[in-house]
C-alpha cells in the first residue's frame, strides 16, 4: 500500500486539526477524516456576528510575521485584513494610567536590549514545539525573570499576555511565555499604534471555515468515545458508528484524550501532568464611548479572578450609538454564570461604559502547560518518543505553542517527518 493510500484519522478540529489535513491532502493523501465533536470547526477560535460586523469570541491577533498563516489565507484567497488597535491601560476606576510606573520605563528599555540577546544566544525558544528547550528557562515565570533581573521586562510580558487571554503567570515555565512574546513580537506590540495586526475579513471563522472545506471527510457533531488501537487497525466510536484507519492524529487536549484512548502507561503518566489555565470571554453591547480597548494591570492576578483584565472593542462600527465589546477575565467555576456575569457588568460599569447588554459567554481552557518539576523530568522527550506508536501521533497546544502561527507550522513539520 502507498503512504497516500492510507487511512488517516484526526481527531479535533481546531487550528492544529485543519492544518493537518490541509498538509496531508498537500501531500497526497485522500482518505482523510476529521472528526469533531462540536458542530463548527475552530477550536478556540469562534467568530460572532451580529449586525453584518463579526466579533471574536477567541482567538483573534496575528502579526506580520505570521508567514505560514499567511500563506495558506493566500492560497485560500482570503485578504489579509491589517487593523490598527490601540491598546491602552487602566486601574480599576477606568483612569487611564501608564504601562510601567515612574522612573521604570529607562530600566525596561535597558532590559528590553538584554533581553534581545537571549533570542540571539539561544534562538530556539521561539520556534515551535518545545524541542531542546534550554537549561534555566524551564524556571517559574516570575522566578526567573527576577534572577535575571528582568522585573520591568516581566511586569510588561504579564501585560501583553493578557492579549492571548492568559494571566496569573506566576507559576508557569517561563519559555511558554517567551515563545509567544519573542522580541519581535514584543516590538510590534510595542508599537501597535502604528504598526497594523492581522486580522481576518468576516472573522477567523472565514479562515477555519475554509480549512475545512479542504478536508476530505468531515464529521462535526461527532464526539469521539473510544479508540482502540489494535494489530489490525486503529478503531474509533462515536455515537453514530465505527471505523476502521491505520493512523490516528490526536489534536485535542492530550488530557481530556485519556477519556477514549486506550493509552499505555506512558501515556496516561505523561497526559495526566498537563495543566491549563480557565479563560472567559465574554461579548457584550454598551453605548459607543471613546474608551480605548484596555488591560487592567491590577487584574492579571489570582486574587482579581473573575473580573475584567483585558477588553477589545474589535469593529469600531456602531450601530445606534452602540458597540459591541469582547471583554476577558480569568474563569471560577465555583461561580454561577450569573455571579460571573454581574462581576463583569460592575468591573465595566467602573471602568466607565453605560447601557451594557450581555449578548455571549464561552469558556475555555487555555495555555496548556505542564510545571517546571515535569520538565526536568524529560516531559518533552518523553512525550516525543510516543510519536508514531501503535500507529498514533500527538499535535495541539501543548506541543505547537499556543497561537495559531505555531499550531500551523507545528503541523507542518509533523506531516512532513511523519507522512
Amino acid at each position: 500500500m502507498r503512504k497516500q493510500d492510507k487511512k488517516i484519522a484526526i481527531i479535533g478540529g481546531g487550528i492544529s486539526g485543519l492544518s493537518a489535513s490541509w498538509f496531508l491532502k498537500k501531500k497526497g493523501y485522500t482518505n482523510v477524516t476529521l472528526f469533531e465533536k462540536n458542530n463548527r470547526v475552530g477550536g478556540q477560535a469562534e467568530t460572532f456576528y451580529y449586525d453584518e460586523s463579526s466579533y471574536e469570541l477567541g482567538a483573534f491577533l496575528g502579526l506580520s510575521t505570521q508567514r505560514e498563516t499567511l500563506s495558506i489565507m493566500n492560497e485560500l484567497g482570503i485578504d489579509d485584513n491589517k487593523t490598527m488597535i490601540e491598546w491602552l491601560f487602566y486601574d480599576t476606576k477606568g483612569n487611564q494610567i501608564f504601562q510601567l510606573f515612574d522612573g521604570q520605563t529607562q530600566a525596561f528599555l535597558n532590559e528590553y536590549q538584554h533581553y534581545k540577546k537571549i533570542y540571539i544566544d539561544y534562538p530556539e525558544i521561539e520556534e515551535f514545539g518545545f524541542f531542546n528547550i534550554p537549561l534555566t528557562f524551564e524556571k517559574p515565570f516570575y522566578q526567573w525573570f527576577g534572577l535575571n533581573n528582568y522585573d520591568n521586562m516581566g511586569k510588561v510580558l504579564s501585560q501583553y499576555m493578557a492579549l492571548f487571554g492568559v494571566s496569573n503567570l506566576q507559576k508557569i515555565p517561563v519559555f511558554y511565555i517567551l515563545q509567544v512574546l519573542n522580541y519581535k513580537t514584543l516590538r510590534d506590540l510595542l508599537k501597535i499604534e502604528i504598526t497594523p495586526v492581522l486580522t481576518w475579513g468576516g472573522g477567523l471563522n472565514v479562515f477555519t471555515s475554509k480549512l475545512s472545506f479542504q478536508v476530505p471527510h468531515l464529521k462535526l457533531s461527532s464526539p469521539v468515545t473510544e479508540v482502540k488501537r489494535n494489530f489490525d487497525g486503529i478503531y474509533i466510536k462515536t455515537p453514530y458508528e465505527t471505523d476502521r484507519f491505520d493512523e490516528v492524529i490526536i489534536t485535542t487536549n492530550l488530557k481530556d484524550s485519556l477519556e477514549f484512548l486506550d493509552a499505555d502507561d506512558e501515556e496516561f503518566n505523561l497526559f495526566n501532568l498537563i495543566q491549563t489555565k480557565s479563560m472567559a470571554s465574554y461579548l457584550f453591547r454598551v453605548k459607543a464611548t471613546t474608551i480605548k480597548s484596555g488591560i487592567i494591570r491590577e487584574n492579571l492576578f489570582p486574587n482579581r479572578n473573575g473580573h475584567v483584565f483585558a477588553w477589545w472593542k474589535q469593529n469600531p462600527k456602531t450601530t445606534n450609538s452602540f458597540q459591541i465589546i469582547c471583554v476577558y477575565a480569568m474563569d471560577i467555576s465555583s461561580m454561577s454564570q450569573k455571579e460571573k456575569v454581574d462581576i463583569v457588568i460592575s468591573d465595566l460599569a467602573m471602568i466607565g461604559f453605560t447601557e451594557i447588554d450581555f449578548f455571549t459567554y464561552r469558556h475555555w481552557d487555555v495555555l496548556p502547560h505542564v510545571v517546571t518539576e515535569d520538565i526536568l523530568d524529560n516531559f518533552y522527550n518523553r512525550l516525543y518518543s510516543l510519536q508514531g506508536n501503535h500507529g498514533t501521533y500527538y499535535s495541539g497546544e501543548i506541543l505547537s505553542g499556543i497561537t495559531i502561527e505555531k499550531g500551523i507550522q507545528f503541523s507542518k513539520w509533523l506531516i512532513e517527518k511523519y507522512f
